[in-house]
């Protein structure tokens, strides 16, 4: 089960998803009104005007509306210019406000989806999962959470819109309605528009935040997520029956095990953290071994025995440890005992050690470490303040063997720590990827690709 404070940084995270739903909904609220004020006073212009270019009172405008056709009459004139008129006004107006959703709906998309990416990793990288997404791209989400994309969804609400308008307005006129009772009917049409987008857009922000963060957790390798509800008055029985609920990743279905569950929803999930045996982080069992330019050298290693720590304070932070003198949480310190001079080398599981940790570990030394996966192992290398050792041929042969490349480590604090080598492009060339990463000493991070020497994201 996730801890109270990853609990509630996740309710703050979902809070801000629909904070920036709201601010969407002001701008929609706006349109809504404009667009109500606007069909009205083109009503009432369209009713005056054609009456008068038809010589018909407003009685006898009525009438032609009610009367039988007769094309030869000029009441018939009247009817079908208003009713084509009519049609105009509210497909103008109707399609601005199409076209407003949309727009607001495609920035709330990005806005959301990138910060429930960037929200979901950094709390991956606190627990001690692997760093997702080294493309630095996000997912494509081009479904809303029933099934429909949202833009058909709006165009499916600004059509019916658009013909109850026209029946509507039609009515009140045929009934005697004044043009302020039927400026009214308008009115009330527009908001129960608004409504519809309201809940469009809020639930659409709980889908993109919520699927964006499964998607990063299934990238860093974890299984289960933890179905979270919102703590408050307005929960509903149906998020309550499942909150705790321990969900499957790749079970997880939105609507269905997974928020949100209905309209309006602002529950969310949180990553589980699977405790190993006793609560203890464990070596792969293996002996190292590593091939160096053809040779092949094997070490014996002790298991790694240390408790998995929380990281709410600056122990074990590479920020922290640089900047303030923090130390290594007791697991990294394991870590650096396995690795006490240039060119060590140790092997140990995928989950229990992160690109984060080899960046707090450069903070502590001021040495390069280098990253290395295969399956559920993971391999690391010290090298000194200038390099690690690992040439062309070594990376040819571990490719071979089944490793990449994850990531590596330059000591110094800014972006130009950042910056790949020539060295670094040749070994990326060598494992046959397109791309890896470096940390520097306060754990920022830069990806850099084949062909984009000094480009970096």
């Amino acid at each position: 089960m996730a801890a109270d404070y990853w609990k509630q940084r996740a309710e703050r995270d979902m809070d801000a998803a629909q904070e920036a739903a709201a601010e969407r909904l002001v701008r929609i609220s706006r349109a809504c009104r404009q667009a109500s004020q606007d069909l009205a006073a083109q009503v009432e212009k369209i009713i005056g005007t054609y009456a008068k270019r038809f010589k018909l009172t407003r009685a006898e405008a009525l009438e032609a509306l009610r009367a039988p056709f007769d094309e030869d009459s000029r009441a018939y004139a009247y009817r079908l210019t208003r009713a084509e008129a009519l049609a105009r006004a509210v497909k103008e107006q109707t399609d601005k406000l199409r076209a407003l959703e949309e727009g607001e709906l495609d920035k709330l998309w990005q806005q959301t989806s990138q910060t429930a990416a960037g929200n979901a990793q950094s709390m991956l990288e606190a627990l001690n999962f692997d760093r997702p997404d080294l493309r630095g791209e996000r997912m494509a989400l081009d479904t809303g959470w029933s099934g429909q994309s949202y833009s058909k969804r709006i165009w499916n609400s600004t059509d019916r819109l658009a013909q109850v308008l026209e029946k509507e307005i039609t009515a009140a006129y045929l009934s005697g309605k004044t043009n302020r009772a039927i400026a009214q009917a308008i009115s009330d049409r527009f908001s129960a528009a608004y409504r519809d987008a309201e809940r469009l857009v809020r639930t659409e922000a709980s889908y993109v935040a919520n699927r964006a963060a499964v998607e990063e957790y299934a990238q860093a390798g974890c299984r289960y997520v933890e179905f979270l509800t919102a703590k408050d008055s307005r929960t509903c029985p149906i998020c309550t029956g499942h909150d705790g609920d321990i969900v499957p990743i790749e079970k997880a279905k939105t609507g269905s095990n997974i928020p949100p569950l209905h309209p309006n929803c602002r529950c969310t999930v949180l990553p589980v953290v699977e405790d190993e045996p006793e609560n203890e982080l464990q070596d792969s069992g293996k002996n190292d071994t590593m091939p160096l330019d053809g040779e092949s050298a094997t070490v014996e290693h002790p298991p790694i025995r240390s408790p998995i720590e929380q990281r709410s304070t600056g122990k074990g932070n590479p920020n922290a440890i640089l900047i303030w003198g923090q130390p290594l949480n007791n697991r990294q310190m394991r870590i650096l005992e396995r690795l006490p001079e240039y060119d060590a080398r140790m092997t140990v599981r995928k989950r229990n050690v992160s690109m984060r940790d080899l960046a707090a570990l450069t903070a502590e030394t001021g040495c390069e470490y280098a990253m290395f996966t295969k399956g559920q192992e993971r391999r690391i290398i010290r090298g000194n303040a200038r390099m690690t050792n690992v040439t062309p041929n070594m990376a040819r042969e571990m490719a071979a063997d089944g490793w990449r490349w994850s990531g590596h480590t330059h000591p110094g604090d800014t972006r130009a720590h950042l910056i790949c080598s020539d060295g670094d492009i040749a070994v990326l060339k060598a494992f046959g990827q397109q791309r890896s990463v470096i940390y520097n000493s306060k754990g920022d991070y830069s990806i850099f690709e084949v062909g984009e020497r000094g480009d970096q994201r």
